[in-house]
């Protein structure tokens, strides 16, 4: 399926660059509306339901979550590609 969209994005874009540029517009502006409907969701979200949002940022996480683990190992993993 991968294979086949990029052989038909490979398509149009020989065929027509002014075309591909209406395209490729077309999608950026969905893909923009997608993420700004998702945000404002969240915001909704986290207005709606202040007071236990905001303790929700107001304490540390806890539990089995050790997020110096977390962030170490996102350290290493960076690490080792440079």
């Amino acid at each position: 399926m991968a294979v086949a969209l990029l052989f038909i994005i490979t398509l149009y874009h020989m065929l027509s660059n002014k075309w591909a540029n209406y395209i490729n517009q077309t999608l950026a502006v969905i893909k923009l509306t997608t993420y700004s409907i998702i945000a404002l969701a969240g915001i909704v979200k986290l207005i709606s339901n202040w007071p236990e949002s905001k303790r929700n940022w107001q304490t540390p996480i806890t539990g089995t979550t050790d997020v110096k683990d977390y962030s170490t190992s996102i350290l290493l993993v960076n690490m080792m590609i440079l």
